[in-house]
């Protein structure tokens, strides 16, 4: 979540245009990479095709990737919040192929922290997503931030 906060000022005013345009190009990117990450890190890091996988045929459902989300803008006293975050009920279940589900239980709420994990898990090897996510992140914020700002 990112929280950017002024006072009404003529200053923070002219500024709020560059503000809010650096916030959606952040925001744009960070989920970019975390796309990315859960691409590399999460389907492709192993083998295809994975036999193992939902329906049988080798290829995940990418529920997962598609299970995380962006908020729309929204104004909070002052300032502008947007966030990322992971929307599980938008996952298939399918309990007699496996899909997100072990036996009957529901695997989906926890799927984001299983799945962060630099080794195997549910028969294919993995890396750690998230934390790689986090770092790139880290790595490159205010470059994402001062690059919305500018164009913005």
């Amino acid at each position: 979540m990112i929280i950017l906060g002024s006072n009404q000022s003529e200053l923070s005013l002219s500024l709020q245009p560059k503000i809010q345009a650096a916030l959606n190009y952040t925001i744009d990117k960070m989920y970019e990479t975390l796309q990315r990450h859960i691409l590399e890190d999460v389907y492709y890091h192993d083998y295809f095709p994975n036999k193992s996988y939902a329906y049988g045929d080798g290829f995940p459902t990418m529920d997962f990737l598609n299970a995380f989300k962006r908020t729309a803008e929204r104004k909070i006293n002052n300032g502008l919040e947007r966030s990322i975050f992971y929307w599980y009920q938008s996952m298939r279940t399918d309990s007699r192929r496996g899909i997100h589900v072990n036996g009957t239980y529901d695997l989906r709420p926890q799927l984001a922290e299983l799945l962060n994990v630099d080794g195997i898990f549910a028969k294919k090897e993995r890396n750690l997503y998230w934390d790689n996510f986090l770092d790139a992140v880290k790595s490159h914020l205010i470059e994402w931030f001062e690059e919305g700002f500018k164009n913005g």
